[in-house]
């Protein structure tokens, strides 16, 4: 018998994977993508440590680091794959064979970045490259979302042991041998993004390159969860979020305006 919620589900997942690969496409040909402030940034955690620090509960102070919604592991892992093309480590690009548009995932440098990222995604990516099969970032971003149970090889579970490991978070409790409860243990990274974020959409303070990624990717999987899940909708009053829609709309559709020449 057909399981008509699984395909469905299945269904999700190929439309989230095709918004956040367009997405990347788009970011990375954009005049406004700067690899530089990825590499040496201002902010105190990387682009792909903020995006799950996001998901830190309002009230707790925990992150569940148990389940996730399919959409914010594919935010996370759009995150580390913009972070290896700021490292120069892959490249994307956009093929077009008989009116199918794919972009495609290359190796640039088989290096180790020696950082939380290879055991994320790279070191998986080289293996992928070895069999010389052909790597989508489609096709990427759904396999990251198949790990939705957060093992050590879930790419979210592994960016929050590396915050664990900065004595940001810290991991509390364990089932079946699965990270669950991250404690926060230094507040001070999640407050700066959540002043830098409300000064950005309710001050209209320009974004630098970090910032305007992780807004886009974050409002593209609030797109796919229920309003009471919405992690931007946090950081805004009831009628602040009104004005925030469209504020947090506009910086993500503002890279397709400046793309490079």
């Amino acid at each position: 018998m057909l399981n008509l919620k699984r395909f469905v589900s299945y269904g999700k997942r190929r439309q989230i994977a095709d918004e956040f690969s367009s997405k990347i496409e788009e970011i990375i040909h954009s005049q406004l993508f700067h690899a530089g402030e990825l590499i040496i940034s201002k902010h105190k955690v990387t682009l792909s440590q903020a995006c799950v620090l996001l998901w830190r509960d309002w009230f707790t102070g925990d992150v569940d680091g148990l389940w996730t919604d399919s959409s914010r592991l594919a935010a996370a892992y759009a995150c580390i794959l913009l972070e290896l093309i700021a490292l120069g480590k892959i490249s994307c690009k956009r093929q077009d064979v008989l009116g199918k548009t794919t972009i495609s995932l290359k190796i640039v440098d088989r290096d180790m970045t020696n950082s939380y990222l290879d055991q994320a995604a790279f070191s998986h990516l080289l293996k992928l490259d070895k069999t010389e099969q052909d790597m989508t970032l489609h096709d990427c971003l759904l396999q990251a979302m198949k790990w939705k149970c957060c093992t050590r090889k879930n790419c979210a579970s592994l960016t929050l042991e590396s915050l664990d490991e900065l004595k940001i978070l810290r991991r509390d409790g364990e089932c079946c041998g699965f990270n669950r409860l991250y404690r926060t243990v230094d507040l001070e990274p999640y407050a700066l993004l959540e002043k830098e974020i409300r000064m950005i959409v309710l001050k209209s303070k320009p974004p630098d390159c970090y910032m305007r990624i992780l807004l886009t990717l974050v409002n593209i999987s609030d797109s796919y969860v229920p309003k009471r899940n919405k992690l931007l909708k946090r950081f805004f009053t009831k009628n602040e979020y009104l004005t925030a829609v469209e504020r947090l709309q506009a910086l993500a559709n503002d890279w397709s305006y400046e793309t490079k020449k």
